[in-house]
């Protein structure tokens, strides 16, 4: 049976591929979980131009990050944070709190591409690291007390 994959399924392929699969497999785990569509001519020709638009996207996103990774490289971010006398936090940043602060300085940056191995309780300057579709940059961040 020749198929139209909606989203990626691990083994067989990625959204929008057009697959030739086993009739059970895919009458009884693909269709039914609304992985994918049967293939005609019509499915077909939406799959490709669907194909295309993604594409577009793609490549506006890379330059998109391309342009934000080479301003933000370098930056450094300061957090004024709440601290006891020893200098630790009261809370700790995670990378929602450095996300929030750089989109406060208009900078459109998601948690997911904030890199840090944990979060940071202690004030001072810390590095931290941005992905990017195809670059990773490091800023610092300063912690001082407020």
């Amino acid at each position: 049976m020749k198929i139209i994959l909606l989203k990626q399924v691990k083994g067989l392929g990625d959204a929008g591929d057009v697959k030739e699969v086993k009739n059970g497999y895919a009458g009884n785990f693909l269709l039914p979980n609304g992985l994918v569509k049967i293939a005609n001519a019509q499915t077909i020709a939406e799959a490709k131009k669907q194909s295309v638009k993604n594409a577009i996207v793609v490549k506006k996103t890379l330059v998109s990050d391309k342009k934000i990774a080479e301003k933000i490289k370098g930056l450094k971010l300061k957090i004024k944070v709440k601290t006891n006398e020893q200098g630790k936090l009261y809370a700790a940043i995670d990378s929602k709190a450095v996300s929030s602060e750089l989109q406060k300085q208009n900078f459109s940056v998601k948690e997911k591409q904030i890199i840090l191995k944990k979060p940071i309780k202690t004030t001072g300057k810390h590095k931290i690291f941005l992905k990017f579709a195809k670059k990773q940059v490091e800023i610092e961040v300063v912690l001082e007390k407020q």
